[in-house]
């Protein structure tokens, strides 16, 4: 499970840093709202660090089956029921 979980977050990494490098220079970063969501994140992880240590493994990975199973079925159901406008070349 470690290894899943490493092997996770280093692939989320990646795929964050390449969507920045490829948007970086088309637009500019309010630094306020990144320094926020960054300080949120960084707390947040290390409040979540904490809670997990008093809870079962399997009761947490679980409960992030059924987070991910919820954000699935949310993302599908936007899809189909509001299905982006095709902006190919006409």
């Amino acid at each position: 499970m470690p290894t899943a979980v490493g092997t996770s977050l280093a692939i989320i990494v990646i795929n964050s840093g390449a969507g920045f490098v490829a948007r970086a220079g088309d637009t500019e970063l309010d630094y306020r709202v990144t320094g926020a969501f960054t300080a949120a994140a960084v707390i947040g992880s290390l409040a979540a660090g904490r809670v997990a240590t008093g809870l079962p493994a399997q009761r947490l990975s679980r409960a992030f089956a059924y987070v991910v199973l919820g954000v699935a079925v949310f993302v599908a159901a936007q899809a189909v029921l509001n299905p982006p406008a095709s902006g190919g070349p006409g």
